[in-house]
């Protein structure tokens, strides 16, 4: 028999074209529905929706492990992929955009754009802080609509919880856009614009080894002190149930440096001060011991009602992974957590 190309049952994908450069919108439904995406199940409108950033990277491993559950539990969940198209038809696969994913993903600070790392120059990176138009231009005002309208026409799209999943820079972003729609805006340093109405994008925020050192901390000082400002919490856009639920992970590793094969010693040294400098493991988890602060509604040792701007936030760390590796780890517990494999802190089990 002769070979043939993979397809792969109940999936599709779009190459969608926007003011910001052409981008690979993929998606995929449960196993059990019907192959043109529509399903006689009632409950289709509870079930979530998983934006996943580098789709390129990490569609399919999340297609895989939410297929698991479907045939082992009987969970079920949409995956959506959000990523870029080759150059060509015929080019190479793209694993990782550099230079578009560097652009998308991280934001502006109150001291502009972040200075471009002589390492990023390499990779073909040469513009950053563009994360804003990324949310409101690419996602609510292109890859939203589409997945509702072109992508799966006979879902409940509009009802379904979503979810945002990304790693490293993408996880920079999934802070940022917990951060702008808690707070209605993306004006760095900005506690509240009244011209805005604050609104969450997504029921769940998962933040895998997120880069929050980035542009000399600027996501914590520009947008994080802000949003734990606000007084009130932020109301929910369709699709969001309820305050937002938070997971942020991190590998154990990615503060430890392993010297390469074949990675002469100043190279070595030079990556080790650099991981040293950015505390990358130790500011992650400040940031969601300082997000805890916020959620949950307790009181806090003084016996004053806290402000509840969030419903959870978790910390994971797998101390044997580095940075390539949590990412994966990160992605299987982001999917038990939303489908109910496992249970949020402080949840009746």
């Amino acid at each position: 028999m002769a070979s043939a190309t993979i397809s792969r049952p109940n999936t599709r994908e779009k190459v969608l074209s926007t003011s910001r450069g052409d981008y690979l919108v993929q998606v995929a439904w449960p196993a059990k529905w019907k192959a043109d995406g529509s399903t006689d199940d009632t409950d289709a409108a509870s079930v979530p929706i998983l934006y996943v950033l580098d789709g390129n990277a990490y569609f399919h491993t999340a297609v895989d492990i939410v297929r698991r559950h479907e045939v082992l539990w009987g969970r079920r969940a949409v995956v959506v992929g959000v990523g870029y198209p080759p150059a060509s038809p015929d080019g190479p696969a793209i694993v990782y955009c550099a230079p578009r994913r560097a652009r998308d993903y991280t934001p502006m600070g109150t001291d502009g754009p972040a200075y471009i790392e002589p390492e990023w120059a390499r990779h073909g990176i040469t513009a950053v802080g563009e994360a804003d138009q990324f949310l409101t231009e690419t996602l609510r005002g292109a890859v939203f609509p589409a997945v509702a309208r072109d992508l799966l026409p006979h879902l409940p799209v509009a009802d379904m919880p979503r979810a945002l999943f990304g790693h490293s820079f993408g996880g920079l972003f999934t802070m940022f856009a917990l951060y702008a729609g808690g707070l209605g805006h993306a004006t760095p340093g900005v506690v509240q614009d009244d011209e805005t109405t604050p609104a969450f994008d997504f029921a769940y925020y998962f933040g895998a080894s997120p880069s929050v050192f980035f542009n000399n901390d600027s996501l914590v000082r520009d947008y994080e002190t802000p949003f734990r400002e606000r007084a009130t919490p932020a109301p929910a856009q369709s699709g969001v149930s309820g305050l937002p639920r938070v997971l942020v992970t991190m590998g154990g590793l990615e503060s430890v440096a392993t010297r390469f094969p074949g990675e002469d010693s100043d190279a070595f040294e030079a990556r080790r001060r650099k991981m040293a400098e950015t505390r990358a493991v130790g500011k992650a988890r400040d940031t969601a011991q300082r997000l805890q602060a916020v959620a949950g509604g307790r009181a806090d040792g003084d016996g004053d009602a806290r402000k509840r701007l969030l419903a959870a936030v978790e910390y994971q760390e797998y101390p044997d992974e580095e940075h390539a590796g949590a990412s994966v780890v990160a992605l299987q517990r982001a999917i038990d957590r939303l489908l109910g494999g496992t249970r949020w802190p402080g949840e009746e089990q």
